[in-house]
């Protein structure tokens, strides 16, 4: 689609320079020929010489002109490429507004669907299933396919105008990092880490409640697969001052001082990344977008580890 895109600009810059320069190339062109013809047919044929002499002099106004038309032809190209840009403007964004929505529609289903798959694979291969647990299974089935219509609709309109008014509400922050984590744990047994929760009810905050969700589960979904098996996430969360802090620690590889800011940019990776490098260029949108910051600090010991300080304003 970009190539694409490219050709047409290309295309409309050369349609756009040849109808500028091309009549006013023909019509200097012709009117310096008209003055050469004219001054020749004033002058005796015979008179070789002097003849010969208006040629001379009737040709520089053709020579100026082709001198002034080749230093134009510059300005015209520039003119012609600036205004197939803005021509094809409208165009380019709906591509990356397009392209935005299949990354951020890929990225923020790939958990609630992995959380499923391993969901359903714990419930098939329990040794001693019960009703509650068969209950809890699709509690959380249920709510993981409530977050991606949820996720569904809202990328959409994002999409339609990319400026989606936060629907901020007073939600308990401890409680929906409580169901959150519920609702990852299989995925963190899949991979045999355990997840620690300090989260306790009664930490009320005005925010968008399904974008504050989302960035809180792709950080604790990025520590989750950046830490090994036995080892244990850290998800806590307490009030300070007129904020709402959450803190997500894992005991992964952790991250080189240098690449601290570079992990929020959208599509950088780490050589042990196998996600679409968007997740935390999210997470640093929503909590800007809630007047709040995301902090990193890794490592934090000689053995690794990051710990992830988002804070939210309440």
């Amino acid at each position: 689609m970009r190539d694409l895109v490219v050709s047409l600009r290309f295309r409309l810059a050369a349609t756009s320079f040849a109808t500028a320069y091309a009549p006013i190339f023909v019509l200097l062109v012709s009117g310096a020929v008209f003055s050469y013809s004219v001054d020749s047919d004033v002058i005796d044929s015979s008179d070789q010489t002097t003849l010969e002499a208006v040629r001379v002099e009737a040709g520089l106004p053709l020579i100026a002109v082709l001198i002034v038309m080749g230093g134009f032809a510059p300005f015209a190209a520039w003119f012609a490429w600036w205004w197939s840009g803005r021509v094809i403007r409208p165009l380019n964004e709906a591509i990356t507004i397009q392209e935005r929505l299949l990354e951020e529609t890929s990225h923020e289903l790939r958990t609630p669907l992995a959380v499923l798959s391993t969901n359903s694979e714990v419930l098939l291969a329990h040794p001693d299933p019960t009703l509650e647990v068969y209950r809890q299974g699709l509690e959380r089935t249920g709510a993981m396919t409530q977050r991606m219509t949820d996720t569904i609709d809202t990328l959409l309109v994002d999409a339609r105008g990319r400026a989606r008014s936060l629907n901020k509400i007073p939600v308990d922050l401890g409680t929906v990092i409580n169901r959150l984590v519920d609702s990852l744990t299989p995925l963190a047994d899949g991979g045999g880490v355990t997840i620690l929760v300090d989260a306790a009810g009664n930490l009320p905050a005005r925010v968008d409640e399904l974008s504050v969700e989302r960035a809180i589960s792709n950080v604790v979904t990025n520590a989750i697969e950046h830490s090994p098996a036995g080892g244990s996430v850290t998800v806590s969360a307490q009030r300070a001052d007129s904020y709402i802090a959450v803190t997500v620690t894992d005991e992964g590889p952790g991250i080189s001082p240098d690449n601290h800011n570079k992990v929020f940019e959208r599509y950088w990776q780490s050589d042990s990344s196998t996600g679409s490098g968007i997740g935390l260029a999210i997470v640093r949108q929503v909590t800007e977008a809630h007047g709040g910051t995301v902090v990193l600090r890794s490592p934090l010991s000689e053995l690794g580890g990051a710990s992830f300080l988002l804070t939210f304003k309440a």
